[in-house]
């Protein structure tokens, strides 16, 4: 059983109105994560690294992307960039700009697979500019669903790494002018789709977690959901917000929540709405934020600079429920 910390209940866009409820809190014993992250090849050759502290997952993320180093012919080096979604396999190889096509992305990403111990069953990548290219040479990998997604926590972070610690001491290096996540970025002002029948619950409240407590989860607490990468320097103390989900068909919202890709969630004081960020660049409008949630959503929010991003969505029949039917740690990168 998870119990959460809770505060008053809201209600989803088109949900009947209900009581506000507060939920049960349950200590558990807390265990220690440990991650062992690959180091890159610094000279964008190509390399791979298969550390043996956890094992690799079937999850793959992928970016196939120019860098910001140019090349003695005037032309930006290109990457293939592949990981796991623990971020205990990493695979860095330099492309040729006359090779940057999708029959080559194929050949080289099925030549990755052949090598690998651990074959995946789903390659996830984030860039929209990329999506056309991407599925194109991807879709005929056999046994391998290919998923245009935000949830590439471990992926983002090699980029982020790379941008700090590799490409600066490369010959031909040119900083970059603009967030190189831009892609991911929204705007100001946000305008949300209609969430779908299938995706909404009847109310909904924000709560906390330890951190301790989430690291303690196994696999079978989760239900529907997924743990994504935690920051070893975060301390089992810190507090986790989160929002629950409460609805009497729960597994049924758990199971099409899980194939939502689900990436965030963001509460928009100012503009009092908040989206459920699915997929590579679906904002569903899930909630409303009524006056008396103000509060709770501005703190909710602030939590998230403490955490590093880490937040989290679960889903339950009613507060006192003894399980979850779905669990989903995210981050805000």
């Amino acid at each position: 059983m998870i119990g959460f910390v809770s505060g008053w209940c809201g209600h989803a866009v088109g949900a009947p109105e209900s009581r506000a409820a507060q939920c049960r809190r349950v200590q558990r014993p807390n265990r220690a994560l440990v991650r062992v992250k690959a180091s890159a090849d610094e000279t964008g050759g190509k390399g791979s690294m298969l550390p043996t502290a956890l094992p690799v997952s079937t999850t793959w993320e992928i970016d196939f992307y120019s860098r910001p180093v140019v090349g003695a012919d005037g032309k930006k080096l290109w990457e293939l960039i592949i990981t796991d979604k623990n971020g205990n396999f990493e695979h860095v190889e330099s492309v040729p700009n006359s090779m940057v096509n999708s029959k080559e992305l194929r050949r080289r990403v099925q030549a990755v697979i052949d090598d690998s111990p651990t074959k995946p069953k789903t390659l996830r990548f984030f860039r929209a500019q990329m999506q056309n290219m991407v599925k194109i040479a991807l879709s005929s990998i056999e046994d391998v669903v290919v998923l245009p997604s935000r949830r590439t926590y471990s992926l983002l972070e090699v980029i982020e790494d790379r941008e700090t610690n590799v490409y600066p001491k490369m010959k031909g290096y040119r900083a970059i002018s603009a967030d190189p996540f831009s892609a991911m970025s929204s705007s100001e002002v946000r305008v949300g789709e209609k969430m779908p029948d299938s995706l909404r619950g009847e109310k909904f409240a924000f709560v906390t977690l330890e951190l301790g407590q989430i690291r303690a989860l196994e696999p079978e607490d989760v239900g529907f959901g997924e743990i994504c990468p935690i920051p070893q320097s975060l301390p089992d103390d810190l507090t986790i917000p989160g929002i629950c989900v409460y609805s009497v068909r729960a597994g049924g919202l758990a199971g099409w929540l899980s194939g939502s890709e689900i990436a965030a969630i963001s509460a928009l004081v100012k503009q009092r709405e908040i989206f459920l960020e699915c997929g590579l660049n679906t904002d569903f409008l899930f909630a409303r934020i009524s006056e008396g949630l103000r509060t709770e959503a501005k703190a909710y929010e602030n939590q998230k600079t403490e955490t590093q991003g880490l937040h989290f969505l679960a889903v339950q029949t009613f507060p006192d429920a003894e399980e979850v039917a779905g669990f989903w740690l995210l981050r805000t990168i």
